[in-house]
């Protein structure tokens, strides 16, 4: 049967060997979805968690928003009269022609008359797509200028062209919407890049744009019932100057949209995952990003080499800005807390000896044998004390130890937290004082007001808070000669 004594050493170490279990937490880099935190996982500085699913979908919602891209070919205008005037010309040509080889007639002849002029026109060797009449030809024929009739007709089609013209048929998945967005080229057959969109394009309403079908259309309508030969001559020289480019708007679309992150914002000493949570794929996301900065944080700087620089001008020192300390509960720190854990261990198995050791000496008065080979009805045998002394002076030893290790325990988590109090406190002062925009003088004159408050709570706080309340001092006399140190780079 199990005694006291040997019960009492086992609850002992159970309980001393508890805090290495807790303690022992698994690297950051080991968790995966659905395994539990084993304890607080805090940020060890500011970052941005993206959410890619999220990110790509509002990256779609506002590319959507953004106008389809278009190529634009002014161009199209001139080439355009262009064609015109050369057709135009030509049947100038072949009417003179047919005149002089098949009806023997040297031209110009202001006697022509009107009877000979309508035989040409009915002639077949003449091109009956050119709308040819009498008047055209008597210009021709008695050799008259036809410039002003030519430079009437050619005016029409340069300004029907000037319009912002879309195929009749444009590509599945087009839709002007609001408007478009145009690229002008100099040449057709130029491939633009979305850099070039950014430089150079332009945004069109939609009343702006027209299809070509609208465009001959209404060209048409603005000829007079008699001019139709005309317009129906003249139309054939339209054409589209505006081409919709649907792998140019998603290749703009996905460079206006690169820059669009969407995400949670995880604060310096804010808790990431708590003990006990399951891991899901946000929480393992953000695990991997604070095992990400904790690593380059532990990582050693490296070593740049010495080399002599030339003298310069003495400069005013800036104060280092007291920076704001995150506990990260990192699994590390494995052996030291083991180390601490077996002094605790040694220190309980040191109780234990210790109450033992009493036990037996109160004990002793009964009417037994010592054992010891002396004295007998509790009468102690001389150097009992001795000894006891020389066997609990180790255990004595150890027991200091362990005080003593748990007070400096105790002292640096203390510490820890008034120096993160202190921090933040600044740090909000700080902030408050940037969002108003305020002058250096009223920044110092509120670092001065926070100290005088400071110092007089100093007055009446208890030993343990006037140590939290002198850091607060220091912090806040830091955060003023950083201010100042500022001021006076500024000014140099």
């Amino acid at each position: 049967m199990v005694s006291r004594t040997t019960r009492g050493i086992l609850v002992a170490a159970v309980l001393a060997w508890l805090p290495i279990a807790q303690l022992q937490a698994k690297e950051l880099a080991d968790y995966h979805i659905g395994d539990t935190v084993d304890a607080d996982i805090v940020a060890p500085e500011k970052f941005i968690l993206i959410n890619e699913q999220a990110t790509d979908t509002l990256r779609q919602r506002e590319g959507q928003r953004l106008p389809m891209v278009a190529r634009y070919y002014p161009g199209a205008a001139g080439e355009a009269e262009s064609a015109l005037r050369k057709s135009f010309i030509n049947a100038r040509n072949n009417f003179i022609n047919v005149v002089e080889t098949q009806f023997h007639k040297q031209l110009p002849d202001a006697t022509v008359t009107d009877e000979f002029l309508q035989t040409v026109i009915d002639y077949p060797g003449l091109d009956k797509s050119f709308p040819l009449n009498l008047t055209l030809a008597g210009l021709w024929a008695r050799g008259q200028s036809d410039e002003a009739f030519l430079n009437a007709l050619a005016s029409r089609v340069h300004g029907a062209m000037q319009q912002y013209i879309l195929p009749a048929q444009v590509p599945d998945g087009w839709k002007t919407g609001a408007g478009a967005r145009l690229v002008p080229l100099t040449n057709a057959d130029v491939v633009p890049t979305p850099q070039l969109v950014e430089e150079k394009g332009f945004t069109v309403s939609r009343s702006n744009i027209v299809s070509f079908t609208r465009v001959r259309t209404d060209f048409r309508a603005g000829f007079d019932e008699e001019d139709h030969p005309w317009a129906n001559y003249a139309v054939q020289f339209l054409k589209e100057n505006c081409a919709p480019d649907l792998a140019l708007t998603e290749s703009v679309r996905t460079t206006r949209t690169a820059a669009i992150q969407m995400g949670d914002t995880y604060q310096a000493g804010q808790v990431v995952a708590k003990r006990g949570a399951v891991v899901n794929a946000k929480t393992l996301a953000a695990i991997q990003r604070v095992s990400e900065l904790t690593a380059v944080k532990a990582a050693p700087a490296p070593q740049k080499p010495v080399v002599a620089a030339a003298p310069v001008a003495p400069v005013a020192p800036v104060a280092p800005v007291m920076p704001v300390s995150a506990a990260v509960v990192q699994p590390n720190n494995g052996l030291l807390w083991l180390a601490l854990s077996a002094v605790a261990l040694l220190a309980v198995i040191a109780l234990v000896l210790v109450w033992r050791v009493r036990r037996r000496a109160a004990m002793s008065l009964l009417p037994v044998q010592l054992g010891l080979g002396e004295g007998v009805l509790g009468a102690p045998p001389a150097g009992t004390r001795h000894d006891f002394r020389e066997l609990l002076a180790p255990h004595l030893a150890r027991l200091l130890t362990n005080k003593l290790v748990r007070k400096l325990i105790s002292q640096r988590a203390d510490l820890m937290l008034m120096q993160q109090q202190v921090a933040k406190e600044i740090e909000d002062l700080e902030r408050r004082l940037e969002q108003v925009h305020a002058p250096l003088q009223e920044r110092l004159s509120a670092y001065e007001k926070r100290i005088m408050e400071l110092e007089a709570q100093l007055a009446v706080q208890t030993e343990q808070n006037k140590e939290l309340i002198k850091a607060k001092i220091e912090g806040v006399k830091q955060q003023m000669e950083n201010a100042r140190a500022k001021n006076r780079l500024k000014f140099n």
